[in-house]
């Protein structure tokens, strides 16, 4: 998910229960599901930030793997059953990953 967040008080503005600000909850989103939060103040810049998202989307790909039965590792301590962490690395020095933090298996 790719979130623009527009106003100049995202950073101040709480959530209802007062525990979060907006930008925080937009940018949790959009990281949780591999994408990326941009934050513009006026929406004379919302061009910018549709330009780098379309120039973000025009360079991705997509990796799948499958682990052999009965590889898939127990949940961690504290994560929800069915949950599996994963990280993507590459050795690429300027390259920049996008990827959510795990998914649920079956």
């Amino acid at each position: 998910v790719y979130v623009i967040g527009t106003g100049e008080r995202l950073a101040e503005e709480y959530d209802y229960h007062h525990r979060r600000t907006l930008g925080d909850l937009l940018g949790t989103l959009a990281t949780r599901s591999g994408g990326r939060a941009l934050f513009v103040k006026r929406a004379s810049k919302l061009k910018d930030a549709y330009r780098a998202i379309e120039d973000e989307l025009r360079h991705q790909y997509t990796l799948a793997y499958y682990p052999a039965t009965g590889a898939e590792p127990q949940p961690r301590r504290g994560e929800k059953p069915g949950w599996r962490t994963i990280e993507v690395r590459v050795s690429r020095a300027r390259a920049r990953v996008t990827a959510r933090d795990g998914y649920y298996s079956k």
